[in-house]
């Protein structure tokens, strides 16, 4: 039998099964009547940025608070921690749908208001890292000055899915990153580990929202190695922080490479064989450290 009527019998055969695995589940949630409470907010946030400096996270320019929105006094920011808490319910009980009332409730809540000028952008990031598990963001005032005006400012999510795009009939890579637009009383929610950025803003009002994090003892996102975002010290000076677990990793790599070469097979070249011995001495050695320093767990590459 020739290959070719092999693969074609084999063609006829086949039957993919495409499986999705793994959605990300994004909330959105349109509160309908919502002018005269955004009109408050907004009076709220620049009454705040002007006695504040703010803080500078993900966004380049503009203004961003404190996180401590949840703890403002004011009806407005009340109101919006109660639009909060509703919208993280309806989260869990989509992705929970025996949810008992424990995971319901008690969730706890940072948020702040973010105010771009023109000019300003927010740099692809994401919320993860100190419990956070849902996000969100709220359009408080969009900034737009005439009606359908092009003012940029939105944001949009990044496919990070590692899914192939197809170039051949449209080359730009990053065509299936979702756009929002933003809409006064517009809610999103979504799992803090969604990365997304700002686009700049080039209206001459203010672009005024709301962001969050939720973060409940009920659930756990699983870490796996390399997931979490490096901190400032490894950034700037990784160098440095590797030298108390790889410097006795490479003296016990020297010592395990001495070992194997005194055993050189045969057949083998002498190039062949050092490089053979290095990959394994190097690999026992990284294997001896993933023990020592407890980094092996019952999921591969899983930590705590």
């Amino acid at each position: 039998m020739t290959v070719e009527v092999r693969n074609e019998r084999d063609s006829c055969a086949a039957q993919a099964q495409i499986l999705e695995l793994f959605a990300t589940p994004v909330l959105r949630c349109f509160w309908p009547d919502s002018d005269a409470l955004n009109a408050e907010l907004k009076n709220v946030i620049l009454s705040r940025m002007q006695k504040s400096q703010g803080v500078v996270q993900s966004n380049r320019g503009g203004w961003h608070s404190e996180s401590d929105l949840q703890t403002w006094p004011e009806e407005s920011a009340q109101v919006m921690v109660g639009r909060m808490n509703h919208l993280v319910q309806e989260a869990v009980r989509h992705i929970a749908p025996n949810a008992k009332e424990e995971h319901l409730n008690g969730w706890k809540i940072k948020a702040w208001a973010n105010v771009n000028t023109q000019g300003a952008y927010n740099k692809p990031h994401f919320h993860d890292g100190f419990g956070n598990l849902w996000s969100g963001f709220y359009y408080v005032d969009t900034g737009k000055t005439r009606e359908n005006e092009n003012v940029g400012g939105c944001t949009k999510f990044q496919d990070r899915s590692g899914v192939p795009k197809e170039i051949l009939t449209n080359p730009d890579p990053y065509e299936r990153e979702v756009t929002v637009n933003p809409t006064g009383g517009l809610m999103l929610m979504f799992p803090g580990r969604l990365f997304h950025y700002v686009e700049p803003y080039s209206g001459d009002q203010m672009r005024i929202t709301i962001a969050f994090n939720l973060k409940h003892p009920g659930f756990v996102v699983p870490y796996y190695e390399g997931m979490q975002e490096q901190n400032w010290m490894w950034t700037n000076f990784r160098g440095l922080m590797i030298i108390p677990s790889k410097v006795p990793e490479k003296l016990r790599a020297m010592g395990i490479l001495f070992n194997k070469l005194g055993q050189k097979p045969p057949s083998s070249s002498w190039w062949q064989h050092l490089k053979a011995s290095v990959d394994q001495a190097t690999a026992e050695a990284s294997a001896d450290a993933d023990r020592n320093w407890g980094r092996l767990s019952s999921s591969p590459g899983a930590r705590s």
